[in-house]
């Protein structure tokens, strides 16, 4: 009898066992599919690499952040910023980061791509009298600009 309930007990195991293995499995496939990777043009994306390849230590991270320039001459260019950070980066990128499905592929690293107008249209919630708190990001000097045009030409 205490044989019965040993293999009894081990087939419950080895069936939990893979019934935890599926769902992990599903859960990680299910999150990558659910990812947009962004592929820039050829010269935009060596530039990108370059830039990245400097940091060396790997506890840092990164993201990009894309948007439009919409003044005078360069209307219609695009301008991407890699911003770079140790442990933790400011508030207001966080909630992006961890938000986020869209992400630039850089070696094995899957790197946030953020667009500007997340600024400008996100919510941090509403504040007592039930307005809409908005942050902005603040200028971060550590950031690396790369602004291309539409044929994916550096312009600066």
């Amino acid at each position: 009898m205490a044989e019965k309930e040993a293999i009894k007990m081990k087939t419950q195991i080895f069936l939990s066992t893979l019934l935890l293995i599926g769902i992990i499995g599903c859960q990680r496939l299910y999150s990558q599919e659910n990812k947009i990777e962004y592929v820039f043009p050829g010269k935009v994306n060596r530039a990108i690499n370059s830039r990245l390849s400097l940091y060396k230590e790997p506890e840092y991270k990164f993201y990009i952040i894309i948007g439009n320039v919409f003044f005078s001459k360069d209307c219609g260019n695009y301008q991407l910023s890699i911003g770079a950070y140790r442990d933790t980066p400011n508030e207001v990128i966080k909630k992006f980061i961890d938000q986020n499905n869209r992400y630039y592929k850089y070696e094995e690293l899957m790197v946030p791509v953020i667009f500007e107008y997340d600024f400008s249209f996100a919510s941090f919630g509403r504040d007592s009298k039930g307005r809409v708190i908005k942050k902005d990001i603040t200028s971060n000097s550590n950031s690396y600009v790369i602004e291309f045009n539409v044929s994916g030409e550096i312009v600066r």
